[in-house]
């Protein structure tokens, strides 16, 4: 009789595994057998407190609802068992104190279970449902059958997500905001490892600029499997066309809806066998020049190398014959205030394996951000640079461009002389604002030591309703003084005239038009 005491000592701190729904019982456990009936098995162990052994009970009882997410599991193994009131359960169910379950093995402090005090079990046992209730909200007042509910007590215990829930989330990349040279080389590492032969990668790269796809079902040369792969791995978004406006003189006006609900716009223009495309940087612009209406809306946010790139893309997947031949960075947004995202572009565009666009026919506007301005000047290829400068003395230039307060047009002029290509400056003539004559010889004693081809444009009408187009008398007089200075000088006509085709026109109209729908 010593012996069954000791070895009962030696398992007091055991606990119940999660297999109780097939106990097979070392001793008579119903009354055929000559025990005690489970009723009074039941009242006995209500009069001494056995918590353990009711709690057994209710789970090998039948169908119940389950509140909440609480799975049975989850409520059996934080109920602890009072030390000296253990001793009639664990005759009744010794096979499970005598295998090392996986309850024991998977909590902490395995040696000392029946010392844990009552409240930690009971923090455990609310955090588990307050996670369970997070992740499975669809699951609450379910019924489940007996055959669950002993299928759910097999199991190991802890939060159970469902198998649609619980699958591994695959990480997408975004190839179309890569370098062609960083595309190729993950697309062939990928490849790689699916075990696809070397010239796969030949071939998926170019129908991302090359001979664009809206997306990877639509390359037939590609096989099903592949194009399915493809398309989770290297998913290709676009962007969706929300307003298209067409001028009279063949100007094409685009806005393009972005993931996130922003819009940014893009103006064709065609003129003789050239198309030069306007494209967009960013969704917004922080500077707030008086005479552009994407400043005035205020700064939303960056765009990626995709977004910008997919301008153009999405021109070409609308017809092949618009493909432009002329790139300017002249939308919305400042360039070089997106930096990293337009480095990239620069090299989509220009690369063979991308748009293929010559750098003399791509040419980036800024108003002057310096420190980005010398990491632009430092990249080999010969792109062109516009500055907008739109006034010759740094007060003046305050007033209309409050980037002056940053970066000072001494400073700016500086920079430009240290560019080892001709340079064009951005002129928006403004009635009653930069158009004298006395301007005119200033802005000459700028550009003379630059050698630089000073751009006249008119302003928009749209761009700025409380500013006064220069007339066109006036315009001419000052090109004339800019010749006559020995300055070259082009006095641009404007384009789009009967839509909205100045830069943040079309997204500011499209707005009011729609909270005026709301309204």
């Amino acid at each position: 009789m010593v012996a069954p005491r000791r070895c009962d000592e030696c398992r007091r701190h055991a606990r119940v595994s999660p297999d109780a729904s097939r106990p097979r019982p070392c001793e008579p456990v119903d009354d055929r057998r000559g025990c005690e009936s489970a009723g009074a098995r039941r009242q006995a162990a209500r009069r001494r407190g056995d918590t353990l052994f009711l709690i057994t009970q209710d789970q090998r009882s039948g169908a119940g609802h389950v509140c909440g997410d609480r799975s049975p599991d989850l409520e059996r193994t934080c109920v602890q068992q009072p030390r000296r009131r253990s001793r009639a359960i664990r005759h009744l169910v010794c096979p499970w104190l005598r295998r090392r379950s996986s309850v024991r093995r998977g909590c902490r402090g395995r040696e000392d279970r029946g010392a844990r005090s009552h409240a930690v079990a009971g923090r455990r046992l609310q955090r588990w449902r307050a996670l369970a209730a997070r992740r499975r909200p669809v699951a609450r007042d379910r019924q489940i059958s007996r055959h669950a509910r002993a299928r759910r007590r097999r199991q190991r215990p802890g939060l159970h997500v469902s198998s649609r829930r619980g699958h591994a989330v695959s990480v997408s990349v975004d190839l179309l905001s890569l370098t062609p040279g960083a595309a190729r080389d993950a697309l062939a590492e990928w490849l790689t490892q699916r075990g696809e032969p070397g010239y796969r990668a030949r071939q998926v790269v170019p129908r991302l600029w090359q001979r664009p796809v809206g997306s990877w079902a639509e390359a037939t040369d590609l096989a099903v499997p592949l194009r399915a792969a493809l398309d989770q791995s290297f998913p290709l978004r676009r962007l969706t066309l929300k307003t298209h406006q067409v001028s009279s003189d063949g100007t094409q006006k685009f806005l393009w809806a972005l993931d996130d609900g922003e819009a940014i716009e893009s103006v064709l223009i065609p003129e003789g066998k050239r198309r030069t495309l306007c494209i967009s940087s960013q969704a917004g612009c922080a500077l707030g020049c008086v005479f552009c209406a994407t400043g005035r809306m205020g700064f939303r946010r960056n765009l990626s190398g995709g977004e910008i790139t997919g301008q153009v893309r999405e021109l070409i997947l609308r017809d092949p014959a618009l493909k432009p031949t002329n790139i300017v960075f002249m939308g919305m947004g400042e360039p070089l205030l997106n930096w990293e995202a337009v480095d990239a572009t620069l090299t989509i565009l220009n690369r063979a394996e991308g748009f293929g666009i010559g750098a003399r026919h791509i040419t980036l506007s800024t108003v002057g951000i310096l420190p980005n301005l010398a990491k632009f000047a430092k990249r080999p290829e010969q792109f062109r640079l516009a500055v907008s400068l739109h006034a010759p003395s740094p007060a003046l230039r305050r007033e209309l461009m409050p980037i002056e307060k940053k970066y000072t047009l001494p400073q700016l002029m500086g920079a430009l002389q240290q560019f080892r290509r001709r340079v064009t400056l951005e002129y928006v003539l403004i009635g009653g604002k930069n158009d004298s004559l006395e301007t005119a010889d200033q802005l000459a004693k700028l550009a003379q030591p630059l050698e630089a081809l000073v751009n006249l444009l008119p302003l928009h009408p749209g761009g700025a309703p409380d500013l006064t187009p220069s007339t066109r008398a006036q315009m001419l007089a000052f090109e004339r003084r800019l010749k006559q200075r020995g300055v070259a000088a082009v006095l641009r006509r404007s384009r789009g005239l009967d839509i909205s085709a100045a830069c943040g026109q079309l997204r500011v109209e499209v707005e009011a038009e729609e909270h005026a729908h709301i309204e």
